[in-house]
């Protein structure tokens, strides 16, 4: 056991419940905050946009005509 463990051990046995309860969160919280982010599939990082950049550069577009708008009452 590390002794940063041993003396979170000592300060939860030295608290009252309430107190423990409350330190316990605290040190759950702390704990959360330093782990990595579970990754959300649907969200692209940036290696997604990375490994794409040029794949279609030898691919020609052309946009077609869209024709006119219709035209709309003044008022």
């Amino acid at each position: 056991m590390s002794s940063l463990a041993m003396e979170v051990e000592a300060t939860l046995s030295s608290l009252d419940p309430p107190t423990a309860a409350k330190f316990e969160r605290l040190i759950r919280d702390a704990v959360e905050l330093v782990r990595p982010a579970a990754r959300n599939p649907a969200i692209l990082d940036n290696s997604y946009f990375d490994s794409v950049i040029g794949a279609f550069s030898d691919v020609e577009f052309a946009r077609p005509a869209q024709g006119e708008l219709p035209s709309a009452k003044t008022w």
